[in-house]
């Protein structure tokens, strides 16, 4: 029986390559993505330890908390320490380009981060990429990438600024690397000479100490020390460090790769749904070949073992030719990330673990005998008395099951509650779990759309083709099963494809209501560093430009509300209700008067009118509560008032606005006279995006620290951001949708082979090979199409479910992407004929008399 099996692979091999080819892609997809995973872990790990590696013990205080000056002189007077070099930071810094404005960083970052370089080479924090470092209190070094950007070269004059617009001249004297610490990466990096940075960054302490042992002297031994001299310090050897970082960036990385995974799980998914359908179809077509080993004396039992060692030999052979393409893939991927990166990517050395292979082919071969079970167990309810019948194909029954039908409708009633449950709650997981029972109802009662779909999807082929198109459609409702599992895989890509470009869009459509809802204003002009007040004169600055129409004043400052510190915020006439627009609860913006006040209602806070609360300015800066060594702008604290709550708003949409708005007049009286944190500008009717933008700019020109933001461009950076996210998950789910394609164009091609006779006795009664091979390609974009349009229907409840159990009711904006999926639905129909070009070009090959005497 083997060798009966093995005989029969290597007859009929043609009639298993499209198969092959469905499960090489999945196993290609999870190989690539545990390769890929093997890889980046050795590469950032390697990458860590070498670049980690500074000097052989770092020092760091208990708990986050910071060393001093004194500690530092412990460690030095440590016996063994060679040198010891302190890490501090300040965000307090920007860099300024050739063109007058801040540089921003790769991520959008425009604060600096500035730091001392070490006096001994050991212990430098970052690799010198040209130049040398600075040594001097008129040098500096600066990262490379940010020097592109600035316009630098080494010897240029480098304007850099503190928060209050403190600006000095230093002479670039060298460019470093911020390598793979990303933390240093998100900004721009300025590195001072050791004493320079003491003065001008004036550190209140040091997060860590960097230690380089003197010749001879261990790391253990020399760690054991440091810990004498400080007990309440943290001491671990660099080694240590290094590996504990590497550790936790591993886990970021496993992370990741899990998500990959996922999605190659689902092609292989799909690829098992095309081996099951080839199997399925191979059975129906060999009935006499197995009916006369069932005469010949093989037993049930044999015939099932020879189907499922048919699918061994493929399973092992595709996932053999699938683990070498996952080598290319992984590569692929690996330069995919490079080119969207914010940061330069180490060079990846691809590796193969043993794990990795046992688990490619595994999953391989076990998907492909699970895939072929069923068909295996039909091949031994084949009678032997069916070798003595002359047709091939069975009848093939158009009506789906009783049971089926049953089950199918019992799910989608179970689906639908479950849904509208975890929409009312809302509870993601159960709306989750009613649309898996959904898509396992359109699964089983897939058969009894197959007839309708064709019928109006076919309406347009049989008005053009006529003849050829009714054909097309009559065969398309032969065999509503397998029309049903043919698309099945389909409709999963399509489904998934809709649901994501559905959410992405809606998304971005409520991100945009809620801009213009939060900010009906063109710009937004605010100081680089959050909280900082802008200059006095900068808002005529505005106003003197002759495309603005309206420039408000925002004063926000932090005060004591019961024990409690919150920011509170004044603007300008006219603002509150026209700029800016309050979710509000009670009353109106209109109320707000001198010894009033509208407060925010959050999950600790329930404020109701006529209620008084009492304000004790804190501080001017807002900074403060993210950042505490930061040093505030004086301003007058300590001045208390009584003001009664005159309405309230809603903040949970908008965790950005104020806790308590006040007049400017009552503003002025507890925080004194200071300049605005926010300008809110509106420009005239008619007024073009870049005529805007430019009167911004000049307005501007002599502050290079304020920030213009545009609300076009805040719009423009969502959906920019959301398009990418789509297109890299639509790019994963497009192999599960090439191996659905590959699964139509199999059956196809088994279909043109199991009715060669049908096909040959049509050409007898006229039928054109032209028409011909457009019958069959009108049957390929039927399948399609029914796949899409199931898939679409689906993707869209899911989309729907997803917002409605998932999103705040606020957000909750369902847009459906209509140009997208046009154009899924469409690249789905043509991919369907290309699925049938070659089985149809087959089918017009074949001889007419021999088909007919065969």
């Amino acid at each position: 029986m083997l060798r009966t099996t093995l005989a029969g692979l290597r007859g009929h091999a043609r009639r298993f390559i499209l198969p092959a080819i469905a499960i090489m892609l999945g196993v290609a997809f999870v190989a690539g993505t545990l390769v890929l995973s093997d890889s980046m872990q050795a590469t950032f790990r390697k990458a860590f330890l070498e670049q980690g590696r500074i000097g052989d013990v770092a020092v760091s205080g208990d708990r986050g908390e910071l060393l001093t000056p004194a500690d530092l002189e412990k460690v030095r007077a440590v016996a063994g320490v060679a040198a010891a070099e302190p890490r501090y930071n300040s965000f307090e810094y920007f860099l300024i380009g050739k063109n007058g404005r801040v540089v921003e960083s790769d991520f959008g970052a425009s604060q600096s981060i500035a730091m001392p370089l070490a006096s001994v080479p050991e212990l430098q924090e970052f690799k010198l990429v040209k130049g040398a470092y600075a040594a001097k209190d008129d040098e500096v070094v600066i990262d490379a990438r940010s020097a592109e950007r600035a316009g630098y070269r080494i010897g240029d004059q480098v304007r850099i600024t503190d928060s209050k617009q403190r600006t000095a001249t230093y002479r670039l004297v060298g460019l470093i690397d911020p390598g793979y610490n990303y933390q240093a990466a998100a900004g721009n990096l300025i590195g001072f000479a050791p004493a320079t940075a003491r003065k001008l960054l004036k550190p209140r302490g040091y997060h860590q100490i960097d230690v380089l042992a003197a010749p001879g002297v261990p790391q253990e031994e020399l760690k054991k020390r440091l810990a004498s001299a400080l007990p309440k310090a943290q001491v671990q050897t660099t080694e240590a460090l290094v590996r504990q970082e590497a550790d936790e960036n591993a886990e970021e990385l496993r992370a990741f790769t899990q998500g990959l995974l996922l999605f190659a799980l689902l092609a292989l998914v799909v690829a098992g749904v095309v081996i099951y359908n080839t199997f399925a179809i191979l059975i129906a077509q060999r009935v006499r070949e197995l009916a006369l080993l069932r005469l010949v004396g093989s037993t049930r039992g044999q015939v099932f073992r020879g189907v499922l060692v048919e699918s061994l030999v493929i399973g092992l052979v595709a996932s053999l030719v699938g683990l070498a393409g996952g080598f290319g893939l992984a590569a692929g991927i690996w330069a995919l990330l490079g080119a969207i990166a914010a940061v330069p990517m180490p060079e990846l050395s691809l590796s193969l673990s043993p794990v990795t292979v046992a688990a490619s082919l595994g999953i391989g071969v076990l998907v492909t005998l699970l895939s072929a079970v069923v068909p295996a167990r039909r091949a031994t309810k084949v009678p032997p008395i069916a070798a003595l019948r002359t047709q091939v194909e069975g009848p093939v029954s158009a009506r789906a099951g009783a049971v089926r039908v049953g089950f199918g409708l019992l799910l989608a009633l179970g689906g639908a509650a479950l849904v509208a449950l975890g929409v009312q709650q809302p509870s993601t997981m159960v709306a989750a779990s009613g649309c898996g029972l959904l898509f396992f109802a359109v699964m089983a009662l897939g058969p009894l759309f197959v007839g309708p779909l064709s019928r109006m999807l076919g309406l347009p082929l049989a008005a053009v083709f006529r003849t050829t198109g009714k054909l097309a459609i009559a065969n398309s409702r032969r065999n509503p099963k397998r029309v049903a599992a043919t698309t099945l895989a389909l409709t999963l890509g399509v489904m998934l494809v809709t649901m994501f470009a559905t959410v992405f869009d809606s998304a971005k459509e409520a991100s945009a209501t809620e801009l213009d809802k939060r900010f009906p204003t063109d710009y937004v002009l605010a100081h680089q560093r959050h909280g900082q007040p802008l200059p006095v004169s900068l808002a005529d600055q505005v106003r003197s430009q002759p495309q603005v129409a309206q420039v408000s004043e925002v004063h926000t400052a932090i005060a004591r509300v019961s024990d409690e510190r919150l920011a509170v915020a004044a603007y300008g006439e006219g603002a509150l209700g026209e700029l800016v627009d309050l979710p509000m609860t009670q009353g109106t913006e209109s109320n707000l008067r001198p010894g009033g006040a509208i407060v925010a209602l959050d999950d600790r806070h329930a404020y109701q009118v006529g209620q008084r609360i009492r304000l004790t300015a804190v501080e001017r800066d807002l900074d403060r509560r993210s950042d505490p060594r930061q040093t505030a702008p004086a301003v007058r604290t300590g001045k208390t008032i009584t003001v009664e709550v005159l309405g309230t708003f809603d903040r949970k949409r908008f965790r950005d606005l104020p806790g308590v708005i006040i007049t400017e007049r009552d503003f002025r009286a507890m925080f004194g006279a200071t300049g605005p944190t926010e300008l809110l500008v509106q420009l005239k009717d008619g007024v073009a995006a870049k005529d805007g933008r430019a009167a911004m700019e000049r307005a501007t020109a002599g502050h290079p620290l304020v920030r213009i933001q545009g609300q076009a461009q805040m719009k423009d950076q969502i959906g920019k951001a959301l398009d990418q996210l789509l297109m890299f998950v639509v790019g994963l789910v497009g192999l599960a949708l090439v191996i659905a394609l590959v699964g139509i164009a199999n059956t196809m091609s088994l279909s043109v082979l199991e009715r060669t006779r049908e096909s040959a006795l049509l050409r007898a009664l006229g039928l054109t090979k032209g028409q011909l091979r457009t019958m069959l390609l009108a049957e390929s974009v039927l399948m399609a199409l029914i796949g899409a349009l199931l898939g679409t229907g689906l993707g869209l409840v899911f989309a729907w479910a997803a917002i409605r159990s998932t999103v705040p009711e606020s957000m909750q904006l369902f847009a459906v992407p209509v140009d997208r999926l046009a154009v899924t639905v469409g690249l789905t129909a043509l991919a369907g004929v290309i699925a049938a070009l070659l089985p149809a070009r087959r089918a017009t090959k074949a001889s007419v008399v021999a088909a007919l005497t065969d």
